[in-house]
C-alpha cells in the first residue's frame, strides 16, 4: 500500500502519514522547512534554506543545522523530499493532500465561473480552520516569519474572495438562508468589508427578515461612527433606503399562504434565470419563458428571481393575463405601461406629444395632458403600427430613464399567465421584443404548457423566438423528494415521516404540497380538518394513496376540477371510465367499454394535450397525478352514459339519490 501524506496548514498545522499524525520533529524548524517546501512547490538552494531558518548563525553552523533537519524529515517522511548536493525540494509526484492547494484550486474554479454545487460549498467550509500556520512560532528565523506573514495574508484574501463568490452564487440560486451564514463568515474574516455588509442587508431582505436588516445596518453604522468617525458609504445607505421603501417586496403581494411553504428545490432554475437576465444586457437573448403545468411554481420562481434582480438595482414592470370570457385586448401591456408611468413619472414629461397621442389609444387618461386643439390621430391602415411604435418609444425612454436614475440598472418586463393572452397582445409582444432587442430590457413570461397547443399565436411566438435565438424556455418539473425532505430542517415541527408523506401525497407539485403542509400547520394550532392518518406505515416503493389521504384540501380539489372544466364532455367521460381502471390503464381496457375507437382516440389526445394523462407506452396510459384520479372518482359530476358500463356500476356502487348533477352539456356517443 502506497503512503499518503496529508498536510493541514490553515489553522493549527497538522501533518499525518496514512492517517497517523507525524511526531518526532527535532525542532520547530523541521516542520517549518517542510511547510515552506510544500507550499512554494519548487527546488531551493541549500544556502537559501539555511539563511531562511538560521540567518543569525555563521554559514557553517547554519548548513550543519540544515543537514540535521533534512535527515530528520527524510526519516519521518521517506521519499517525500528530493535532496541533492545543491538543492532541496518537496516530491510532488508522491500522493499527498494540501489544504491551501485545495483552497486555491476552488478559488480559481469559482473565479472562472465553474461551480461544483454543494460539494464545493461544504469543502470550503471544511478548509476554513483558521489562519495560515496559526500558532506556529519559529525562533531566530526572521526571513521565515516574514514569508509566513505574507502567505497568511495572501491565503486570508483568497479565502475572503472565495466566500464572496460563494455568497454571490448562493444568492443567485435563491439559497438566502445559507447565503446569510456564509456572509457572516465572510464578515468575521473581514469586518470592515462594506460590500459584505451590503450583501447581508440584501440577503436579510430577500429572506423576509427586514427587521434584522435594519438592526444590522444600525449596528454597522454605530461601529463605523465609534471606531472610525465616518458614516456608511452612499451605496450602503442606498440599500438601506431601498429596504425602508420595501422595494424588494413590490413584485407581488404575498399573503400568509406563500410564507408557509419556503422557496426550495428550484436553486438550479433560479440561478439559470439570473444568468439569463445578466446575459440579456449583452446578448441577443432578450426573452425567457417559464413553462409548466398548473401548480408547478412558475409564478413563485419568477417572483423570487425578480426580487433578486430588484436587490441588484433592476426596475421591474409587470402585467398579468386573465381568463376573460370576452378577450380584453392588450390588458397585460396596459398594466405594464401604467406601472411604468407610476415608477418613472418623469417619462411622460419627456415623451413627444405625437407619440403620446398614439399611446392614448391604450391609456385614455393620457389625453388629459394633450393640448386642447390637438387632433386625434386617424384610425387608418397604419394606426396599429403607430400605436405599437408608441409603446416601443415609451418603453425605450423608460429604460433610458431608469438606467440614468439607478446606475445603469436594466429594465425587466414580466407578464404572468401568457397562456390567457389574446391574439392582439401576442402581436404587440412580438413587436416589442423585436424592436427593443438593442435596448437593455429583459422580457420574462410564464405560461401553462397544457394550454400552449390551443393558443396558436403564443406557441408560434415561442417557436420563432427560439429559432432566432431571441428567447429561451425553462420547463419546470415537480420538486424532487430530496427537496421536499428539506422541509424537516426548515419548517418547525415537521419530522422526516411527515415530510415523506408530503412528498408522497403531492408528488412534488408545489401547489398541492403547500396546501397539504398548511393543513398540517393549522392542525398543529387546533384548526382545520384531519388530513393525515398517522397510523399508516409508509412504504415508498408501494404506497397506497387512498390509505394515507384522509381529506384532500379544498383548494387542491378545486384546482383539479377547474382543470376538468377545460375539457370537452367526451374527454371527461373518458376520464371517468379510466379512473375505474386504476391510475395506469390500457387503451384496450377502455375500448372494451367505449366501442367508438375514433372518439376514444380523440379523447385520449385531448387529455394528453391538457396534461391530465401521460402516455407510458403506445397502448398504456396513466393519470399525471394520483389525486387527479381520486378527485374524478369523488367529485366529477356523474355522466349518465357511463352508468350503463358494468365496470362503472361495480366500482361506484353509490346509494340511490347520491349521484351528482351532470354538466349541462352535450353527452357524446363514445
Amino acid at each position: 500500500m502506497s503512503n499518503h501524506l496529508r498536510l493541514t496548514l490553515l489553522g493549527v498545522p497538522q501533518v499525518a502519514l496514512n492517517g497517523v499524525p507525524i511526531t518526532g520533529f527535532v525542532s520547530s524548524k523541521a516542520p517549518a522547512l517542510l511547510y515552506y517546501l510544500v507550499v512554494t512547490g519548487r527546488p531551493h538552494a541549500r544556502q537559501l534554506l539555511s539563511t531562511l531558518l538560521w540567518g543569525n548563525l555563521p554559514d557553517t553552523d547554519a548548513r550543519a543545522n540544515l543537514r540535521v533537519v533534512l535527515s530528520n524529515l527524510r526519516q519521518l517522511l521517506p521519499n517525500y523530499l528530493t535532496v541533492t548536493r545543491e538543492t532541496v525540494a518537496f516530491n510532488h509526484q508522491l500522493p499527498y493532500w494540501l489544504d491551501v492547494a485545495e483552497l486555491q484550486r476552488d478559488y480559481q474554479l469559482l473565479a472562472a465561473g465553474n461551480m461544483e454545487h454543494d460539494d464545493m460549498v461544504h469543502r470550503v467550509v471544511a478548509l476554513h480552520q483558521g489562519d495560515f500556520l496559526e500558532g506556529l512560532s519559529v525562533r531566530d528565523a526572521l526571513e521565515f516569519e516574514e514569508w509566513m506573514i505574507l502567505q497568511r495574508e495572501q491565503f486570508h484574501q483568497v479565502l475572503i474572495q472565495t466566500f464572496h463568490i460563494l455568497v454571490d452564487h448562493l444568492t443567485e440560486q435563491g439559497l438566502y438562508e445559507i447565503g446569510i451564514d456564509y456572509t457572516r463568515r465572510l464578515l468575521a474574516l473581514d469586518p470592515w468589508r462594506e460590500e459584505g455588509h451590503r450583501q447581508l442587508l440584501r440577503l436579510y431582505a430577500l429572506n423576509g427578515q427586514r427587521n434584522k436588516a435594519f438592526a444590522h445596518y444600525e449596528e454597522y453604522r454605530r461601529m463605523l461612527v465609534v471606531e472610525l468617525g465616518v458614516e456608511p458609504m452612499s451605496e450602503t445607505t442606498a440599500v438601506y433606503d431601498q429596504l425602508r421603501a420595501d422595494a424588494y417586496h413590490q413584485v407581488a403581494a404575498c399573503d400568509h399562504s406563500v410564507q408557509i411553504l419556503p422557496f426550495l428545490g428550484r436553486e438550479t432554475e433560479h440561478a439559470w434565470l439570473v444568468r439569463q437576465w445578466k446575459r440579456a444586457q449583452h446578448t441577443a437573448n432578450k426573452c425567457a419563458f417559464i413553462a409548466g403545468t398548473v401548480g408547478i411554481g412558475k409564478t413563485r420562481l419568477a417572483e423570487e428571481v425578480l426580487a433578486y434582480a430588484q436587490s441588484c438595482g433592476a426596475a421591474v414592470l409587470q402585467g398579468r393575463c386573465y381568463a376573460f370570457h370576452t378577450p380584453v385586448a392588450y390588458h397585460a401591456i396596459v398594466e405594464i405601461l401604467r406601472a411604468a408611468i407610476k415608477h418613472v413619472a418623469v417619462v411622460l414629461q419627456q415623451f413627444p406629444l405625437a407619440w403620446r397621442a398614439e399611446l392614448a389609444r391604450l391609456l385614455p387618461e393620457l389625453r388629459d395632458g394633450l393640448p386642447s386643439d390637438w387632433c386625434a390621430p386617424p384610425h387608418d391602415e397604419s394606426a396599429y403600427q403607430r400605436m405599437f411604435e408608441s409603446v416601443v418609444q415609451f418603453l425605450h425612454l423608460a429604460s433610458e430613464t431608469v438606467s440614468a436614475q439607478q446606475n445603469n440598472a436594466p429594465l425587466i418586463l414580466f407578464i404572468d399567465d401568457l397562456h390567457w393572452a389574446d391574439d392582439a397582445s401576442i402581436d404587440l409582444l412580438r413587436y416589442l421584443i423585436y424592436r427593443l432587442r438593442d435596448t437593455p430590457i429583459w422580457f420574462l413570461g410564464t405560461y401553462r404548457c397544457e394550454f400552449i397547443s390551443s393558443n396558436i399565436p403564443l406557441r408560434q411566438l415561442c417557436h420563432d423566438l427560439s429559432q432566432e435565438s431571441h428567447a429561451l424556455v425553462l420547463s419546470l418539473t415537480s420538486l424532487t423528494e430530496e427537496a421536499v425532505l428539506r422541509l424537516v430542517r426548515i419548517v418547525p415541527h415537521i419530522d422526516y415521516q411527515t415530510a415523506r408523506y408530503l412528498y408522497a401525497v403531492s408528488e412534488g407539485n408545489p401547489f398541492m404540497l403547500h396546501y397539504f403542509l398548511r393543513d398540517i400547520v393549522e392542525r398543529q394550532h387546533g384548526i382545520g380538518e384531519q388530513t393525515i392518518a398517522h397510523s399508516v406505515t409508509y412504504d415508498q416503493e408501494d404506497i397506497d394513496m387512498d390509505g394515507i389521504v384522509a381529506a384532500i384540501p379544498v383548494q387542491v380539489r378545486e384546482l383539479i376540477l377547474a382543470q376538468m372544466g377545460y375539457l370537452s364532455a367526451a374527454a371527461r367521460q373518458l376520464l371517468q371510465l379510466a379512473a375505474t381502471k386504476g391510475r395506469c390503464f390500457t387503451s384496450a381496457a377502455l375500448a372494451a367499454e367505449l366501442p367508438n375507437a375514433r372518439r376514444m382516440r380523440a379523447g385520449l389526445r385531448e387529455c394528453l394535450d391538457r396534461h391530465v394523462l401521460v402516455c407510458q407506452s403506445p397502448e398504456k396510459y396513466a393519470f399525471t397525478h394520483h389525486l387527479v384520479r381520486r378527485v374524478i372518482q369523488q367529485e366529477l359530476p356523474w355522466t349518465p352514459l357511463l352508468a350503463t358500463s358494468e365496470v362503472w356500476k361495480r366500482t361506484t356502487a353509490a346509494p340511490a339519490g347520491e349521484w351528482k348533477t351532470c354538466y349541462d352539456c352535450e353527452i357524446y356517443d363514445l
